[in-house]
């Protein structure tokens, strides 16, 4: 599978992946969603995974490459969260439109 190995500072390495999606968002500023946060999460259909969540600072170094590691090498999440009802039945009607648009359903 492949996934993200992503280093910061000196610190030990952190290997992300999930199911659906992983990104790395680094946002500073008053219109930020998340102002002076680097955020490393991720999520599959049922959970919202969290690696790392600080505020950057001025001269932190971030190392990013993909890597090709089975699913037990990936790093465990700091937090996890279970995604709310709602947001898995707007998945659900999304898909099913979907699948009737491509004459699956």
């Amino acid at each position: 599978m492949l996934a993200l190995e992503i280093t910061i500072n000196n610190a030990e390495p952190m290997i992300i992946a999930a199911d659906n999606n992983v990104n790395a968002a680094f946002s500073y500023g008053v219109m930020a969603l998340s102002p002076d946060n680097a955020t490393i999460a991720g999520f599959d259909e049922y959970c919202i995974y969290i690696w790392h969540i600080e505020p950057p600072q001025a001269g932190d170094e971030i190392h990013i490459r993909v890597v090709d590691i089975c699913k037990e090498k990936v790093s465990a999440p700091l937090k996890i969260s279970k995604k709310r009802l709602g947001e898995l039945i707007s998945y659900y009607e999304y898909l099913k439109q979907e699948l009737n648009k491509r004459g699956l359903l």
